[in-house]
């Protein structure tokens, strides 16, 4: 059996950067096996990961259609570090992956808050 994949990354570093405010996309995203469509944040300078943090306003697997989650990685190294995740159970009859949602992230100096409508 033969898997064809393709996949694309938009880099937006040193385009623009923020320290709070609120980020919000349109997205759609598809299902199936290899699929992990997702919209993040990194820092825009060159650091080691994860000491810069990430922020992962959406992440959805493609072979688990009705979990969305949103996560929190910071920490000193790869083995060392921590992960924070909220995860959104979407219920099947929803049918996530057929229209466009509006995906957010509200961040403010004492906390971050992610958004799915």
């Amino acid at each position: 059996t033969a898997y064809y994949y393709s996949s694309s990354k938009i880099t937006t570093m040193g385009l623009h950067d923020f320290k709070y405010g609120k980020i919000q996309a349109k997205i759609k995203t598809v299902d199936g096996e290899g699929f992990w469509p997702a919209f993040w944040l990194m820092p825009d300078e060159d650091i080691l990961w994860p000491q810069g943090g990430e922020i992962d306003i959406m992440e959805n697997r493609g072979r688990i259609s009705n979990v969305s989650s949103s996560a929190l990685h910071f920490g000193k190294k790869y083995d060392d570090k921590s992960t924070l995740v909220g995860e959104v159970l979407i219920p099947r009859s929803v049918k996530f992956q057929e229209k466009y949602h509006s995906v957010s992230l509200l961040w403010q100096e004492d906390k971050i808050e992610f958004y799915f409508i």
